[in-house]
């Protein structure tokens, strides 16, 4: 998805449905909040929100969208740098699976949701594990340009 942000964004149907359906949520004009709605819109769209499918997200910290895709779906890992020493405070813990999943805004469905201490610069799963990825507002915290290169050759897909 290729899309710049816009105040009418808000006002959009599917925007407004997301926001009030799913997330709980008012319509506010937030970055977060549009980001969040677009990921989610983005995976509906794409036929990947539904019980036969895994995902993951990359510096999932416990932000809100984690939950409302976590849902909707067979199994989402939640990766993050999730260490008693973080330097990160939606991170810092030394019991990630707890940390995460009692956070969760609302009940969720047992199972939907694992959590897993992981550098995204190093994915520690098989190849061909997840149906979808995404990442919100972690990819600035990756580091120089190798280490950003390092994350592109974990997450690129060989297209034929």
């Amino acid at each position: 998805m290729n899309k710049i942000c816009n105040a009418a964004d808000w006002f959009a149907p599917t925007m407004q449905r997301i926001l009030h359906e799913e997330f709980g949520q008012l319509p506010r004009f937030h970055r977060k909040q549009w980001e969040s709605a677009k990921i989610f819109e983005t995976l509906a769209e794409s036929g990947y929100l539904n019980r036969e499918t895994t995902g993951l997200s990359l510096g999932s910290g416990t932000e809100h969208v984690l939950y409302v895709i976590a849902r909707h779906v067979k199994k989402l890992w939640a990766t993050d740098l999730y260490m008693a020493h973080s330097a990160w405070n939606n991170a810092r813990t030394d019991n990630p699976e707890l940390f995460v999943t009692s956070q969760a805004p609302f009940p969720l469905p047992a199972h939907c949701l694992s959590v897993k201490t992981m550098d995204m610069r190093s994915i520690d799963f098989p190849d061909e594990t997840f149906d979808f990825a995404y990442s919100s507002c972690a990819i600035e915290h990756i580091g120089d340009y190798q280490d950003f290169v390092r994350h592109l050759h974990e997450v690129s897909y060989p297209f034929s």
